[in-house]
């Protein structure tokens, strides 16, 4: 079975490239024609690599891009991908420095990468990146199917932390602040019981309707939980991370997500 036939049959994503190990001698081959499309490929096809390893061995792996190197061998170009992978089990954390070749057309290698889309939502112009600040996309759920108006969720994971965005309508006959409150005061009854053991989490980068909590969830673990709108959607964020040195990483993610919002209804915004 070819990588391609195999990433669509475990992960449901269907990618343009063919066989090969990933070593220098047995480059995995890109089959795309789309000049931006290489560098896409090759990181998503890392990515899924990585997971379906990792997962299969009974841990975690992550891993972060730390070099992108041409090579010519016999008449062959072969693009370099220099990683640091993360594998996190029960017991330990286990770090090494790994290298995937890939073979594809010198002239395809010249473009400038633009970011990956894994869903559009054309009501908003809205464009959902592979990656997020250093968290993968992980998931998507269609709600609408189940009953209209629920909308749908992206979520995305990293090391030790877990995020999911839900988009769906908004009481717009109500003010925006007022909608917001509202609707992060039921999710804090559903998830917590109460206000106790929370303290206010504030985003205001863009916009002042964002409102949002952080939990205190018990054995190192923490949460947030973030509503903004724009226009009659709202958007809800529910993160969980392990350790307080996981919080850059959710500020950022909370960041660049927002970034994504239109503002100003028009063409997906990617950044």
């Amino acid at each position: 079975m070819s990588l391609r036939d195999a990433f669509l049959r475990d992960f449901k994503v269907d990618l343009p490239v063919g066989d090969g190990a990933g070593t220098r001698t047995d480059p995995i081959s890109i089959l795309t024609g789309d000049p931006h499309g290489v560098s896409r490929a090759a990181e998503i096809t890392l990515s899924l690599l990585q997971k379906g390893g990792g997962y299969a061995q009974g841990s975690e792996i992550f891993w972060r891009i730390l070099a992108r190197e041409l090579h010519e061998e016999a008449g062959k170009v072969l693009f370099r991908l220099g990683l640091q992978r993360v594998a996190l089990t029960p017991t330990e954390v286990v770090g090494e420095k790994v290298s995937y070749f890939f073979s594809t057309p010198q002239h395809l290698l010249d473009a400038v990468p633009t970011p990956y889309v894994i869903h559009i939502d054309p009501s908003l112009a809205l464009a959902f990146p592979f990656k997020i600040a250093g968290l993968d996309y992980s998931a998507f759920r269609d709600f609408e199917r189940e009953q209209s108006g629920l909308g749908y969720c992206v979520g995305y994971s990293g090391p030790r932390v877990e995020a999911t965005l839900y988009v769906y309508k908004a009481d717009i006959a109500a003010p925006p602040e007022m909608v917001a409150r509202r609707e992060l005061d039921s999710t804090l009854r559903q998830l917590h019981g109460s206000h106790q053991g929370v303290r206010p989490y504030s985003d205001t980068s863009f916009g002042a309707h964002a409102l949002g909590v952080e939990l205190n969830l018990g054995d190192h673990r923490r949460g947030l939980v973030m509503i903004d709108s724009v226009g009659p959607k709202l958007f809800k964020w529910r993160v969980t991370w392990l350790n307080d040195e996981r919080r850059t990483i959710v500020e950022e993610f909370v960041r660049q997500s927002r970034q994504l919002l239109p503002r100003d209804q028009g063409e997906p915004q990617m950044h």
